[in-house]
């Protein structure tokens, strides 16, 4: 039994917990060495350590560490460790983010990963997952909520969704065995097979070349970008069409057409409706026009704006951290960090909402001219500048811990 115990293991150190009765934090640290905060019992192995814990167990440890966890009856969150993960059960929330490759077996809360460099196999979550920026595959075999997934470098594949499924910005292949309720699909570059969707299914966006397949009981809107070929098939009871489609043929409860000569194939079939819009307004005035030119008229990119934020506020958050661990111990460079990364996520979801705004001005001449910001009330401008500095005066001995806390507070 220990409450803290530094162990000297390398740089890719094998670390495997077999029971957790409460919450777990895993996080990577720059030592080649584990830290291990609860209460908890050790055993070191043949290949590396293995501990149960009896209550909340934090880890330190170093990035390439392979982790194995058996069950965890709290909340799991483990970030930016980079070795090989796998967890057979979290009985509460799940959270990862800056992980290598991961396999989850069952998550019976809600699960969230983002930032991920490696493929995810994710079997089981019985709440909503949502998975954000990942440079690789994702499997998924159940989600009894929503699925929220955006900006995915490789293919996706889910089994089951029992909410909605929402996919964005994916540069593989998409399929989608059944979704209970909607499925909303956009900028989907891979082949798509959605081979059951209980709602409706909404395709925003051309597709890549290949063959997509796109079944629903409920309706089918397509928004068609006019400038992209298309070679179309569709099949339901009534079929609105607003597309410039050439060699059409219409017939009872079916449409063939085509756009353009290219090798992009869209099979759709529908219980209810079918709706074939373009994904823009044409007009003549506009020829030539593209929407990227509208993003050129500004001095940064609103798309990566929140993404750019994080990245720049975590790499601070890093480095003072690192410097806070030396300085007073793990928990209280995790306090600081944490203070500061609600400051990032309002940051980035600001960010996001002014993408949103630009994105639905596209269509338009020229951008509307900005709206003066209503100024913020003297007591409230903190900023990440404010806070580097009352982490510095603790890193001088300045102000103490506690003092730099109620600090942080007041100007939150």
């Amino acid at each position: 039994m220990a409450s803290q115990q530094r162990i000297e293991t390398g740089k890719a150190p094998h670390i495997r917990v077999l029971d957790c009765s409460g919450d777990l934090i895993v996080r990577s640290w720059s030592e080649t060495a584990v830290l291990i905060k609860g209460d908890y019992v050790l055993e070191e192995l043949e290949n590396g350590w293995s501990l149960s814990g009896h209550g909340d167990l934090r880890l330190a440890v170093p990035s390439a560490t392979a982790l194995a966890f058996e069950t965890i009856h709290g909340d799991a969150k483990i970030k930016q460790v980079t070795g090989n993960l796998s967890l057979a059960v979290v009985r509460g929330d799940l959270m990862l983010l800056g992980i290598g490759m991961a396999k989850v077996g069952e998550v019976q809360g809600d699960m969230a990963a983002k930032h991920s460099v490696g493929p995810l196999n994710l079997g089981v979550i019985k709440g909503d997952a949502n998975v954000r920026q990942v440079d690789d595959s994702v499997a998924i075999e159940t989600v009894a909520g929503d699925l929220n997934m955006r900006d995915v470098n490789g293919d996706v594949a889910v089994g089951q969704v029992m909410g909605d499924a929402n996919l964005d910005d994916v540069s593989g292949a998409v399929s989608v065995t059944e979704s209970m309720r909607d499925v909303n699909l956009k900028m989907v570059n891979g082949p798509i097979n959605v081979t059951n969707a209980a709602g409706d299914i909404r395709l925003n966006a051309g597709l890549g070349k290949g063959e997509h397949s796109l079944k629903a009981n409920g309706d089918i809107v397509v928004r068609w970008p006019t400038s992209r070929s298309i070679n179309l098939v569709a099949n339901a009871a009534q079929i609105v069409n607003r597309l410039p489609l050439t060699d059409l043929v219409e017939k009872d409860g079916s449409l063939v057409g085509r756009i353009g000569e290219g090798g992009t194939a869209v099979n759709l079939t529908a219980g209810g409706r079918i709706i074939l819009k373009a994904a823009q307004v044409e007009n003549g005035k506009w020829d030539g026009y593209q929407g990227d030119d509208f993003n050129m008229s500004y001095a940064f990119d609103f798309e990566t704006l929140g993404a750019q934020i994080s990245a720049k506020v975590n790499e601070q958050i890093s480095r003072v951290a690192s410097e806070l661990e030396s300085a007073f111990g793990p928990d209280f460079a995790d306090q600081m960090a944490a203070k500061f990364s609600r400051q990032t996520e309002r940051a980035a979801a600001h960010a996001e909402r002014a993408a949103e705004r630009a994105r639905r001005h596209h269509t338009r001449y020229a951008p509307p001219p900005p709206r003066p910001a209503a100024p913020a009330p003297e007591g409230n401008k903190t900023t990440a500048a404010e806070q580097l500095k009352i982490l510095r005066m603790v890193e001088k001995g300045a102000i103490s811990p506690e003092e730099a806390s109620m600090l942080l507070e007041a100007l939150e």
